[in-house]
């Protein structure tokens, strides 16, 4: 920070705990470079109090830059104990020339007033005799204070001190003071109550004063005046009666006392709705009597709500008057002349009476029956068993059948589906075949096959009874599209806690049973616990690039972009990461206790030449585990101590031995150090040298933890755990090479295929 900063400043007694013992707040100006001056003390009053110096303690300052945390305390060096010999050649802050030397010979006092101006000023003769006390006469009695009567006789006076306490006119104070007989103040009299105590009270009353200046007075309490109203009256047409002009006087409201005119609303209005239907008063003054009814209507009308409105209507309107109903063909019930029900009778309708008593159903390719069918009557409707089999049957499908060749069924539809087969349970689809693809799915303009179930979608297997040769496939996907973003296999899954992809080699591993399944959406997964046979090590996912990446991760948050974790239990130097440089030979380990190791250098990159240029700059090593500090400090008459910073000292132990080396920053005979401890050292100019320069210093200690590690060997760690590659002239083919021959498969079957319209459905298909 450069400019104008507010930095407040604060002393304490300890190093990382305690509350201030003073503080100061001021405007520093710093540098380019941060860097200030600043003399404590100049905003007070006072400065810098010298009794914080004078208990023989350490002092600690603490720096706190306006908007930050308080940085680390620093120990103050000797420099400002240099106020305590100050104050020591002084007596309670005074020169010695304040004081009088008492009971020296030479000099005389008389009584009266030279032995007063003796007793107030010191004298100084040729030969530096102090002068002697004065005489003092008169007589007093024990705990009074004592007051001159004359220019040089002391008596009693009337003030006695008990204990802490001091009375007036009184032998038994019985407060800090107390004061027997009468007192005046002459100016302002300002009490300063303690805390909640009260301000005033008058013993042997409630009558009080609290510290808020609350007034609680006591029973019957007066005020100054006779108290006496001299009148009350209640003009004519106020609405009030009584008053008077002494003694216990009474208002009230008299009977009919407040009319309409007092009052500010003296009046309601009932209107009715905007639908109308009553007859109302409208604006109603207190007093009057009112009526509320019905709109009238004329003889033989009554009110009917129209929708928006009431309106009268006359009884018995209409255009004519039915006098009977009866019942014809088909209803019973009939004649009604007054009221009734009519209801169609049993077997009333009858087909000669519908305008269609009957309907034709033509049966279509596969089925016969049906025909011109009339109501009431049965027919029958079957599946021509000669062309589509019966499905509730278990039907064999061969190449007799209406199926094209081989495959064992072939279906072309250029609009909509191939073959939709849905099943309660069971397998929708199942294909086998011993030399060839079980089910094929072909499709030029969406998906080649969908499966859908409430278990696994799509199953595929690659049986050991069948031949075992290198590539086999249980499941493929290939997508031969050239010019778009083209997918081999999706897999997704809609669950919070679902896989898309689960990929498992051999079997599964007793990891993958106790980390993250079921807890996280995962993309993939890649699962095995290698080859349990024979105890030989598995391949989670293995990722192969003759040029680019071999793997990439991007990440948009602040989760991490890779975890790598090992759950070794037995070794704590088990690798959890390993990098290798092929054909370099380079190794770099990452060990389950967090142990970096590589063969090659460790090194920062540093931008240079204003970032046009970065550099290398390489880590210093060593056979043990050192941690390194550095700092300054400053001689005063030839020594200082140097505490040791608190973290640092936490990570290190300074309880074995450890090293400082130091640089003089200036003219001086040497520097050494003595007294090591686990928290501090002392530095020292060599041959008792009394200077008070500043100087650099370094220290090297034993990392906590690691004090008896020298050149660990790590042979082992080392040694090549990469996974084998195979043995050269002895690769099968490769999966691109089987890929091309299930393309050049699939290329001709397609132009074997012939356009057939078909659909299988099972009776309980309800979703395709």
């Amino acid at each position: 920070m450069t400019g104008v900063v507010g930095i407040t400043f604060s002393l304490y007694e300890e190093q990382s705990s305690g509350a201030p013992l003073w503080l100061e707040t001021q405007n520093v100006q710093a540098d380019a470079n941060g860097h200030y001056s600043v003399l404590l003390g100049t905003t007070k009053p006072d400065g810098l109090p010298a009794e914080l110096f004078t208990s023989e303690q350490a002092r600690w300052v603490g720096v706190q830059i306006s908007g930050q945390a308080e940085q680390p305390r620093v120990l103050l060096v000797s420099a400002p104990y240099a106020l305590k010999a100050g104050d020591a050649e002084t007596v309670g802050g005074l020169p010695a020339s304040a004081f009088a030397l008492a009971n020296a010979a030479g000099t005389t006092a008389s009584k009266g007033a030279s032995t007063a101006a003796t007793s107030s000023t010191t004298t100084k003769s040729g030969n530096s005799t102090a002068p002697v006390n004065p005489t003092v006469t008169g007589k007093g009695v024990t705990n009074f204070i004592p007051m001159w009567d004359s220019t040089s006789d002391i008596v009693d006076s009337i003030m006695f001190q008990g204990s802490s306490k001091i009375g007036l006119n009184t032998t038994a104070p019985a407060a800090t003071l107390d004061v027997n007989g009468k007192g005046d103040v002459r100016d302002t009299l300002t009490l300063f109550p303690k805390s909640t105590d009260l301000t005033l009270a008058v013993s042997g009353t409630s009558f009080k004063i609290d510290s808020t200046g609350k007034v609680t007075f006591i029973s019957g309490q007066t005020f100054p005046g006779a108290g006496t109203i001299t009148g009350i009256t209640t003009a004519a047409g106020s609405g009030l009666s009584g008053g008077g002009t002494s003694g216990t006087l009474s208002l009230k409201v008299p009977g009919a006392g407040i009319t309409n005119a007092m009052l500010q609303n003296s009046k309601i209005i009932l209107n009715s709705s905007a639908a109308g239907g009553l007859t109302v008063p409208g604006a109603m003054t207190l007093g009057s009597t009112y009526t509320i009814g019905l709109k009238a209507c004329a003889a033989n009308q009554v009110m009917q709500y129209n929708g928006t409105s009431w309106v009268c209507k006359t009884l018995g309107t209409g255009t004519g008057t039915v006098t009977s109903v009866g019942s014809g063909a088909g209803l019973t019930g009939g004649p009604i002349t007054t009221s009734g029900t009519l209801s169609i009778a049993n077997a009333g309708v009858t087909n000669t009476m519908l305008q269609h008593p009957s309907l034709t159903l033509t049966p279509g390719t596969g089925l016969t029956g049906a025909g011109t069918m009339t109501l009431g009557n049965t027919y029958n409707l079957n599946i021509d068993t000669s062309k589509i089999p019966l499905l509730s049957n278990a039907n064999t499908f061969t190449a007799t059948q209406n199926f094209v060749g081989n495959p064992g069924i072939t279906v072309n539809n250029s609009s909509s589906d191939g073959i939709d087969v849905t099943t309660s349970s069971g397998t929708a689809v199942f294909g086998t075949s011993t030399s060839s693809t079980g089910v094929d799915g072909f499709s030029n303009g969406f998906d080649g096959g969908v499966f859908e179930a409430s278990s696994t979608g799509a199953y595929g297997s690659r049986s050991d009874s069948f031949a075992d040769a290198s590539f086999n496939t249980g499941a493929a996907g290939w997508e031969y599209g050239s010019s778009q973003e083209n997918i081999g296999v999706w897999g997704y899954a809609a669950s919070g806690i679902g896989v898309a992809a689960y990929d498992e080699a051999y079997t599964s591993s007793a990891q993958g049973r106790v980390c993250c399944g079921g807890f996280y959406p995962i993309g993939v997964w890649a699962d095995t616990a290698g080859n349990t046979g024979t105890g030989n090590p598995g391949i989670g996912a293995l990722t192969t690039v003759d040029t680019g990446w071999s793997l990439v991760s991007y990440n948009n948050s602040t989760y991490p972009t890779a975890f790598i974790e090992n759950e070794e239990a037995t070794s704590s130097s088990s690798t959890v990461l390993e990098t290798v440089g092929g054909n370099f030979g380079g190794v770099c380990t990452i060990d389950v206790s967090g142990n970096l190791f590589c063969s090659g250098s460790k090194s920062a990159v540093v931008p240079v030449d204003g970032g046009s240029k970065k550099v290398a700059m390489y880590a210093i090593e060593g056979p043990e585990n050192w941690f390194e500090d550095a700092g300054s400090g400053q001689l005063s008459n030839g020594s200082a101590v140097i505490r040791l910073e608190n973290l640092f000292g936490q990570s290190v132990n300074t309880g074995m031995d450890y090293h400082v080396f130091l640089t003089p920053n200036g003219d001086c005979k040497g520097l050494y150090v003595s007294q090591k401890s686990p928290n501090s050292f002392e530095v020292h100019e060599l041959g008792g040298g009394t200077s008070s320069i500043a100087f650099d210093y370094r220290i090297m200690a034993k990392r906590k933890g690691f004090e008896n590690i020298r050149m660990a060997d790590k042979t082992a760690e080392f040694s090549s755990h990469r996974p084998v590659k195979r043995p050269a002239g002895s690769r099968a083919p490769n999966p691109d090479e089987i890929r091309q021959a299930h393309l050049q498969k699939a290329q001709e079957l397609s132009k074997k295929k012939t356009v057939t319209t078909a659909k299988v459905v099972t009776t309980s298909a309800v979703k395709k």
